[in-house]
């Protein structure tokens, strides 16, 4: 079965867009086509058709899959009488199918007549604009304060040249404000009111977890099943870390704990969800707020599973008996480095002789730990990478799955302003021909393994008082492909699934028992 490609829950940032639209007397709605689109075959078989054939109008095969796509917007058209509305908008991230999902965009469009906007992850371009004329306006960045603002344009209020992050036509010309990566807003509920939470309750025999369905059928497990929803009560960061884009704009709230108590509360009442993914950037940008959060849930005794990051500067021996007693099923720590050298590099403010301590009570107090580091750093050696591959070889029982991230330098960092401050110098930007520009499979399956693939865009550079970019680049593979060795993949699909994770919690109880089962299966299963 096909690997998991993210936790299927509703979107966090169009909930909280709704909420400021309705709080601000928009008549606004949402549609998830994501369960639709994972769960239903037939949409998924059109899906496959179209991207197989699509610019092949002799291929009988695409043009069903076209006509079928065409009765299928017009099932939503009507069903979600999209007709009565101003303006439909279409949040796409860094993932997404861009051309299946521009042809079904344009499709819409055509029935309904009404403005386009597009927002989201997605990198965005100039370009897309002037070669789709069915687009409208896109909004690049955070979209909070931006979609309000074009709303009340469309309204006849304000201008266009005021909007942050607003790409629109000006004559023939493609006009783009700058933009804010992110605005506040965190002690926002996100409303999913519109949505059903049954689209997103999944059992362990619906859930892709590498496991046949003749094996799930022998395997004693209830069959409940369980939903996850998305939360946030931090914005930013109080630390300044070198090549992170949050840094842009140097903005960092929180929610009050007694609140982030509220808002969790009233989300699983409303919904009748109790798991959570909390997408903060950390859930610890001091440990006195960290521990006050715990202490407001515990207080609260909401009985809820979450996952969040972990930054491993504000942490304590002792905090996390109390992480896990007020719901903390799995972490996430962004080590970046083992190397005290690359940490400086990084501005990261980190001790690396505290991360196998910190991981150690982390694993004796039940929580599945996930590690996060970085390589491709100017000025990196041979021994800071043997740091990192010792490290996992030597502490690989507290932590479940590790992430091996090649450094990418984009636009939205700070460095791109003054590069030479880091001593390099940025070359051209592209994606990933700039790693593999003889198009090696072998090299492009270690890229993907470290972060990078046909959709990630990237500056390539030159150490002003090292290696060339060629140089580089080969130093770079080399590195992740000794990384790579002392990496169990299998283990890492299996546990970096949120999901199941969540589900076997709730099953089982104690990582212990989980561990067990996971051994057991996977010896007799021979497939994880």
């Amino acid at each position: 079965m096909e690997k998991n490609n993210g936790v299927l829950m509703p979107d966090l940032g169009l909930g909280i867009l709704l909420t400021i639209l309705r709080n601000r007397k928009f008549d606004a709605s949402q549609v998830d086509l994501k369960p639709l689109f994972q769960q239903d075959k037939n949409l998924a078989m059109i899906k496959h058709a179209f991207s197989k054939g699509f610019l092949d109008k002799n291929n009988l095969e695409a043009r069903l899959a076209e006509q079928n796509l065409y009765y299928f917007a017009k099932g939503l058209t009507k069903e979600y009488d999209l007709k009565n509305f101003d303006a439909l908008g279409f949040s796409l991230d860094e993932e997404t199918d861009l051309l299946f999902n521009l042809f079904l965009i344009k499709i819409m469009k055509d029935l309904t007549r009404k403005i386009i906007i597009l927002g989201g992850s997605f990198r965005f371009t100039g370009m897309l604009m002037k070669r789709y004329k069915f687009i409208d306006f896109i909004i690049r960045g955070d979209a909070t304060i931006s979609l309000v603002l074009l709303l009340s344009y469309l309204e006849g209020l304000g201008n266009r040249e005021g909007i942050p992050g607003l790409m629109f036509r000006k004559g023939q010309k493609i006009v783009t404000n700058s933009y804010l990566r992110q605005a506040g807003n965190v002690d926002i509920i996100p409303d999913f009111t519109d949505l059903s939470m049954d689209d997103y309750r999944l059992s362990l025999f619906d859930y892709k977890v590498g496991l046949p369905r003749y094996r799930l059928e022998e395997i004693s497990v209830p069959k409940m099943k369980i939903a996850i929803l998305p939360y946030h009560f931090i914005k930013g960061c109080p630390n300044s870390c070198r090549y992170c884009y949050w840094n842009r704009e140097k903005l960092f709230e929180v929610t009050h704990p007694e609140r982030v108590a509220d808002n969790l509360q009233a989300m699983k009442e409303k919904y009748k969800v109790s798991n959570f993914l909390f997408l903060n950037n950390a859930f610890n940008p001091t440990l006195s707020y960290a521990e006050k959060v715990i202490s407001a849930i515990k207080k609260r005794r909401l009985n809820i599973s979450w996952s969040d990051s972990m930054h491993p500067s504000c942490i304590s021996k002792d905090i996390f008996s109390s992480l896990r007693e007020s719901g903390c099923k799995q972490l996430y720590f962004g080590l970046e480095s083992l190397s005290p050298r690359i940490l400086k590099v990084l501005n990261r403010p980190s001790n690396p002789s505290q991360f196998s301590l910190f991981l150690r009570e982390s694993h004796k107090h039940n929580i599945f730990n996930g590690v996060n580091f970085i390589i491709g750093v100017p000025s990196e050696t041979f021994a800071d990478i043997k740091l990192i591959r010792d490290f996992i070889k030597n502490s690989h029982e507290y932590f479940e799955y590790y992430n091996i991230n090649l450094l990418r330098i984009i636009p939205e960092f700070g460095i791109s302003k003054d590069p030479a401050e880091s001593g390099i110098s940025l070359k051209s930007f592209g994606s990933i021909e700039l790693r593999n520009p003889r198009n090696n499979p072998q090299i492009s399956q270690l890229l993907e393994f470290a972060g990078i693939s046909k959709k990630t865009n990237f500056f390539s550079f030159d150490e002003i008082n090292g290696l060339k970019w060629k140089e580089k680049n080969q130093q770079d593979i080399k590195y992740i492909q000794y990384l790579s060795e002392v990496s169990d993949r299998k283990k890492k699909d299996f546990f970096e699934d949120i999901h199941f994770i969540f589900y076997l919690n709730n099953v089982f109880g104690s990582k212990k028992a989980i561990l067990k089962w996971y051994v057991t299966n996977s010896i007799l299963n021979n497939r994880i």
